[in-house]
């Protein structure tokens, strides 16, 4: 009698040990390669945000620079009119308004530019600016007023950022005396006191561009401190 290999209970149990090897194999292959898996991705998430974080906060350091700069360009400009107390009209630690020398045509001046008003602020989601020209008064009297001011129209949207702009004032232009930092006049209620307003000579601003798509990565901050000039050398307005 030929007896057949391979086909008793012997074999049988060898192809069923080779089979169940080949599982675990497989299921420990699957395993190392989710691990593996689950690594690179998180790797290359990280890898996204970071570079996303880099791109929002060069846009936002850009941004912040572009606001400030026109902050201070505009605060630069302050003047007290003729007719008029202050240069600072209202002064709060997110807002300033004041009258301003502006020529914004372009055009070659003939005759003194009158000077606009000026509110810089921030609605919540914006560091604003709206400018109103001066009217001349017609027939003013002898003390003024001589313009007048009517603003109308929506502030325009400088930067948009979830941070709010800081303002701080100040009676002197001096940065520092005997060492010391000066300090900034107090706030009354929230705002500068009428007899403190005409004083104002030098404002410092705080401004914080904060992408509000992405609030998680915070904005370059910029601190500037402004000297109003023509409020220095004021002698009666103009």
């Amino acid at each position: 009698m030929i007896r057949r290999l391979g086909r008793g209970p012997a074999g049988r149990s060898g192809r069923r040990r080779e089979a169940g090897v080949s599982v675990v194999e497989l299921a420990v292959t699957a395993a190392v390669g989710s691990v593996v898996l689950v690594g690179v991705a998180t790797v290359a998430i990280g890898t996204m945000n970071a570079s996303r974080s880099v791109a929002v906060r060069v846009g936002t350091s850009a941004d912040t620079r572009v606001v400030g700069e026109a902050v201070s360009r505009s605060l630069r400009t302050a003047v007290r009119p003729k007719g008029q107390s202050a240069a600072v009209v209202q002064g709060t630690a997110t807002s300033v308004t004041f009258y301003a020398l502006l020529n914004r045509s372009g055009a070659a001046q003939s005759t003194d530019t009158v000077a606009s008003l000026v509110e810089l602020g921030w609605d919540g989601t914006c560091v604003t600016r709206r400018i109103t020209p001066g009217v001349a008064v017609t027939s003013p009297a002898t003390t003024g007023p001589f313009w007048t001011w009517t603003p109308s129209g929506t502030p325009v949207c400088l930067a948009r950022t979830t941070t709010p702009p800081a303002y701080r004032y100040y009676a002197t232009a001096v940065l520092a005396q005997g060492g010391v930092d000066t300090a900034p006049v107090a706030l009354v209620s929230g705002a500068l006191a009428s007899t403190d307003l005409r004083g104002v000579q030098s404002i410092e601003v705080a401004l914080t561009v904060t992408d509000p798509k992405h609030p998680e990565v915070p904005g370059a901050p910029l601190l500037t401190r402004v000297t109003l000039s023509n409020v220095l050398t004021d002698s009666g307005g103009v």
